[in-house]
């Protein structure tokens, strides 16, 4: 769902991209982005655009002086959050999902509480 709204677009209209050729912004697979990366280092909305592309996520074509693939491992390098306490950690492997024991085990232990309830068909609200 899109919650997007005009006043929050209000930056594009100042944005030296929307003056420009945009296929300097979509460069062909193999191609230089450097014509919109000069033209994203003097524009003056840089940094509403860069939370634009970091609210989207995977969008196409170079953003705030950015390519697809500098936002992707931008992203990457950032430090993870664990779903079961919601701070950040320090991964201890390529493919940690938790801070630690303690909420690997909280989400395994309420993964197996849903689990048994769907099974059952009760739920915390009908049990009381």
């Amino acid at each position: 769902m899109n919650t997007t709204t005009a006043a929050d677009q209000h930056w594009r209209l100042s944005a030296l991209c929307a003056q420009t050729d945009p296929e300097a912004f979509f460069p062909e697979r193999g191609s230089s982005p450097a014509a919109a990366k000069k033209v994203c280092a003097a524009c003056p909305v840089q940094a509403a655009c860069r939370a634009e592309a970091a609210r989207f996520g995977d969008v196409m074509g170079v953003w705030s002086g950015t390519t697809e693939n500098e936002r992707k491992r931008a992203r990457r390098a950032s430090a993870p959050i664990c779903p079961g306490c919601g701070r950040e950690f320090t991964r201890t492997s390529p493919t940690a999902k938790y801070c630690g024991d303690l909420c690997r085990q909280a989400a395994r232990n309420a993964t197996k509480t849903a689990s048994q309830n769907r099974r059952t068909g009760t739920s915390p609200r009908r049990a009381a």
